[in-house]
């Protein structure tokens, strides 16, 4: 039977927890993507470096690591362009040291909050006795849970050899556990020209499909007709999970030419300060401040969201395409994405 679960990506477990107590036992899950780290090149210290590291209140943490989880690190593509051959070995042995660590806090901690919270005061005993010993074997029982890590970059042609390196010398690292990469559409469909990653699994992230920063585009986040453009190529050579997108965003024009993205609500009503144009464009009347942003008249929003019942009939086709497939998981844990999908989310887990 398939797994669901979920990306949890913030950098911090700040989070509704009344909410993601209830919506978790709710949707049945019981396993989660953490993000732990973004590793990215620094031009000053000439070398890969953390970035976005998730706290370390690891303790509340516990509905998300209650059951099994998986850490994913994510390392831009500029990193490999960058990093010298030798490095992506050196890259290799203090990211599986650093995910050793931040998974022990985070095993650490919650074993230790469970059994302060259920063995009195004046029972605590250290030094190897009672309570350090129970915290030895919760751990451990626990660390088993985690049997998988994964690695997420955007590589190409010019970066998987040393893309390739790194994760040759990571696996090696981290025999115990299974080593899976996310894959983009386009390696996905081109595996010959751009690589097969040397790892166990592949999650087939079905999302970021068409080009944001073009003002004709009609949805970058998810396009069903833009996916099916990659489902007609040959079987991957790993097997591959399903990441499907819940999150939204408004990308932002100013005289036809892109300037960022918007997070944040959707102006669905007109104003003074804007008009609604089509379904999914406003275009600004005046100059406007919103949340601290400096929109000047002439500005336009496109709002971008997935359809929900073009993400079910998408799951239909790239099921078909890719059955063996072990979970299908929804990008990312946000309160208002999830009540805003709920329906589909629920009607997706009861059928794949």
């Amino acid at each position: 039977m398939p797994q669901h679960s979920f990306y949890y990506w913030k950098t911090s477990f700040a989070y509704n927890d009344s909410f993601s107590q209830s919506e978790i036992k709710k949707l049945g899950l019981h396993h989660f993507y953490i993000h732990y780290c973004d590793i990215d090149w620094s031009e000053n210290m000439k070398m890969p470096v953390p970035r976005g590291s998730l706290g370390y209140e690891a303790y509340k943490s516990k509905y998300f690591t209650a059951d099994s989880f998986t850490p994913v690190v994510f390392i831009t593509n500029r990193t490999f362009q960058r990093v010298s051959d030798d490095w992506c070995d050196t890259l290799a042995i203090k990211l599986s040291n650093k995910i050793h660590t931040i998974t022990g806090i985070i095993l650490g901690d919650y074993s230790r909050n469970f059994l302060q919270d259920s063995i009195p005061e004046g029972e605590w005993v250290h030094g190897g006795n009672v309570l350090d010993s129970m915290l030895k074997v919760i751990s451990n029982k626990k660390e088993q849970k985690i049997n998988e890590i994964q690695i997420d970059c955007d590589w190409n042609e010019g970066t998987k050899a040393k893309y390739f390196r790194f994760l040759k010398k990571f696996k090696e690292l981290n025999k115990d556990k299974l080593v899976s990469v996310t894959i983009r559409l386009y390696p996905y469909k081109y595996p010959t020209k751009v690589g097969v990653p040397p790892v166990d699994k592949g999650m087939l992230m079905c999302y970021n499909l068409g080009n944001i920063t073009n003002e004709a585009t009609l949805n970058s986040i998810f396009d069903i007709n833009e996916l099916k453009k990659y489902m007609d190529g040959g079987k991957y050579p790993l097997p591959l999970d399903i990441a499907l997108p819940l999150f939204s965003w408004q990308a932002w024009f100013r005289g036809g030419k892109y300037k960022g993205i918007i997070h944040g609500e959707n102006f669905t009503e007109d104003t003074v300060a804007f008009k609604k144009i089509t379904s999914n464009f406003i275009r600004f009347n005046q100059d406007t401040v919103i949340n601290d942003i400096y929109f000047r008249e002439g500005d336009e929003l496109r709002w971008e969201s997935p359809n929900q019942a073009d993400l079910e009939k998408a799951v239909g086709m790239i099921v078909k395409k890719n059955p063996a497939y072990s979970r299908i998981v929804f990008f990312d844990w946000n309160e208002n994405s999830i009540k805003r999908n709920e329906a589909v989310i629920q009607n997706i887990f009861r059928h794949y």
